[in-house]
């Protein structure tokens, strides 16, 4: 199979019809994210990727896509963009005092948390891609619609949006995206961090509110969690590596 790699995104990787595909993107990306160090532009690349593949199938990415089919696409797209940026600020301040505790100044112990962290998502990313069946996608969105039934607009749009953002900031609130933004906030540049999170999230919950229901059909969410299970992994050596 060829693969065409040339200036691949994070949307073009999980769109990849192999996972051979997405393997080959990753190392592409991966050489020039080893060549920034950890620099500003290091963080951003990591986290908007990891963000951006961790949201693709996940529950909150199908609420958005089926309350945005029966309400105005913007109002859902600023109440839950609102929450996940928020959320992304928030782990990246977690990030950052744990960067800054007394004990490190002897032991990384924060960047060995990181790279622990980051391996355990990527292992646990590759091993739910090769476990996914028809009916994995099929349960996420289930969950989702029973939470999206309880949204709709009603024609008052402030409030609409605030209950977006308040369901979304608590589907969020400690899941996978949210504890690896603090691990890349800990090891990597905090604003890089925070505003590559803050992307890959505006690039997932446009995807979903923009194609809605349809996204199913063209997103392969075993590629996506594949391509970010090799992340995860990458991200945790390159913690490592800089540790050494």
């Amino acid at each position: 199979m060829v693969c065409m790699t040339t200036g691949l995104t994070a949307a073009s990787i999980a769109l990849a019809p192999h996972p051979s595909c997405a393997a080959e993107a990753m190392t592409n990306l991966m050489e020039s994210t080893v060549e920034v160090g950890g620099s500003f532009q290091d963080g951003f690349v990591s986290s908007s990727l990891l963000i951006f593949l961790s949201e693709l199938g996940d529950k909150t990415f199908f609420v958005a896509a089926l309350t945005a089919m029966r309400n105005p696409k913007w109002a859902v797209f600023v109440g839950a963009l609102g929450a996940l940026s928020s959320m992304s600020f928030i782990s990246t301040g977690f990030g950052m005092a744990a960067h800054e505790l007394p004990f490190n100044s002897d032991v990384p112990v924060d960047d060995y948390l990181a790279a622990a962290l980051l391996l355990l998502f990527g292992v646990q990313s590759l091993r739910d891609a090769s476990e996914m069946d028809g009916d994995a996608r099929g349960e996420e969105e289930e969950e989702a619609a029973e939470v999206a039934d309880g949204l709709g607009s009603n024609g008052d749009i402030l409030p609409f949006i605030l209950q977006v953002f308040v369901t979304v900031f608590l589907a969020e609130w400690g899941d996978k995206s949210f504890i690896s933004t603090i691990a890349l906030a800990a090891t990597n540049d905090p604003l890089g961090v925070a505003l590559g999170a803050t992307s890959g999230h505006a690039g997932a919950t446009l995807l979903a509110v923009g194609v809605g229901a349809t996204a199913a059909e063209f997103i392969s969410e075993k590629v996506a969690a594949t391509s970010g299970g090799i992340l995860f992994i990458s991200f945790a050596a390159l913690t490592v590596l800089r540790m050494a």
